[in-house]
């Protein structure tokens, strides 16, 4: 039985915590977006989800309009 979440549950999750994040960590005037880092450190150049990853940030961007200042990925293959 395979426990880890996939990537759905994953990013249904990371939602939930930027909708919390929204509601009770953001200064409004002074704390209004948020910069995203995402690790993919040990994912080779196959492994990358680049279809569920354009899906993830399109999400981020049409349900948090405006809050997402910046987004990187490190530890990417030098062809991403």
């Amino acid at each position: 039985m395979d426990l880890a979440p996939t990537l759905e549950q994953r990013a249904e999750c990371s939602y939930v915590f930027f909708e919390w994040v929204l509601n009770n960590m953001m200064v409004p005037g002074k704390i209004e977006t948020w910069f995203l880092i995402m690790d993919f450190e040990g994912i080779s150049l196959g492994e990358v989800p680049i279809k569920e990853l354009k899906g993830f940030v399109g999400n981020m961007q049409r349900n948090f309009r405006g809050r997402m200042s910046k987004n990187i990925m490190i530890n990417t293959h030098w062809l991403v």
